[in-house]
């Protein structure tokens, strides 16, 4: 899981604020490409930054300190806040960004998004912010319509590949995030998932690590003390080299799929690590089409879905074990399981 320190952005100044609320601000720094640097220096891969002013005012209004940051620092930024229009995106990725990470234009112009993701791929990252399980817009200040589950749908059909989500009412408390509304969230998409709110210790990242996040952004509790970034860094870390996997020379790892409930061996394929991190992240089984170079939601043509129920690796850690509740048929030829023959039937 990867940690991403975030630098909230406003009147040009680092800030964080309570629950999204603009008059319940604290400002950490009046330097923030000093901020950046720091964080850089301190073991960060990735930088999480929030136009604040332009979430608000619906454009880019720290674009100059967000360039500043982009030339200075060697890892990939990301960035948020007021942007809403195609020629915002291309701005951005001229200044170097990495990823555009959109939210209001989600909820009021999902043609946007539509053409966005054709022509950013997956540069384009949609945050989705809720409060009491409904998605609001324009800096958080806008009253939510629709549900969690609507948007992501509507977003996954829009070519959307990664998330973002945050509990608005437990960003910048330093109490704890919802880990089941994350977990749920989870449920929801087969797609990556960065979660954000209310991250307050190191065992809070543990336990979102757990739920098989891809990344968390961590705000006021880097800049109060309560988590010592190198400290979180080294700790998720070392806790992922215990399980990583061994990918062979073309990325890829054999998967074998057993019955949770009988023991059989139902199939066996290859997953890359995108398709074992939607296999975490989704509860179903997906893998990589040596044939078709592409990733391979088993089921998703035939209804024949592979639920999970556990994931375990081999001693050498080059094989992977998938115990799994199947949804009818595992093999396409209508067995259940593809081993059905003996091979001196062969």
């Amino acid at each position: 899981m990867e940690i991403i320190p975030a630098i909230d952005l406003r009147g040009g100044k680092c800030v964080r604020l309570y629950q999204g609320d603009y008059s319940k601000e604290t400002v950490f720094s009046d330097d923030p490409v000093a901020m950046a640097l720091r964080w850089q220096e301190t073991g960060a891969q990735r930088l999480h930054l929030v136009d604040l002013d332009g979430a608000s005012e619906g454009k880019p209004c720290n674009a100059s300190v967000i360039g500043a940051i982009v030339s200075r620092v060697r890892i990939p930024v990301e960035v948020g806040g007021g942007i809403r229009q195609i020629e915002t995106i291309r701005y951005l990725e001229r200044l170097g960004v990495a990823r555009m990470i959109l939210g209001t234009v989600a909820l009021e112009d999902p043609n946007l998004v539509k053409e966005a993701c054709r022509l950013f791929g997956e540069k384009i990252i949609v945050s989705i912010d809720a409060r009491d399980g409904y998605v609001r817009g324009r800096g958080w200040k806008e009253e939510g319509k629709l549900t969690v589950a609507e948007v992501i749908r509507k977003m996954e059909s829009c070519g959307v590949k990664r998330f973002v989500f945050t509990d608005i009412a437990r960003d910048g408390t330093l109490t704890e995030p919802n880990f089941e509304e994350i977990k749920r969230f989870r449920s929801l998409t087969a797609m990556p998932v960065i979660a954000a709110g209310g991250i307050a210790s190191i065992e809070h990242l543990k336990k979102l690590a757990a739920l098989g996040v891809e990344g968390a952004i961590v705000g006021k509790a880097i800049y109060t003390g309560d988590v010592n970034l190198r400290e979180a860094l080294t700790a998720i870390q070392t806790r992922g080299q215990k399980t990583m996997p061994k990918f062979d020379e073309k990325g890829l790892i054999p998967a074998v799929v057993q019955d949770a409930n009988t023991g059989e061996v139902l199939m066996m394929a290859y997953m890359n690590a995108e398709s074992l991190e939607r296999t975490r992240a989704s509860g179903q089984a997906w893998f990589w089409s040596r044939s078709r170079k592409e990733l391979w939601h088993k089921g998703a043509t035939s209804g024949n879905f592979i639920n999970v129920k556990e994931i375990l690796i081999d001693c050498d850690l080059d094989t992977i074990l998938i115990k799994a509740e199947p949804v009818g048929p595992v093999c396409h030829t209508g067995n259940r399981t593809c081993f059905y023959r003996r091979l001196d039937e062969v």
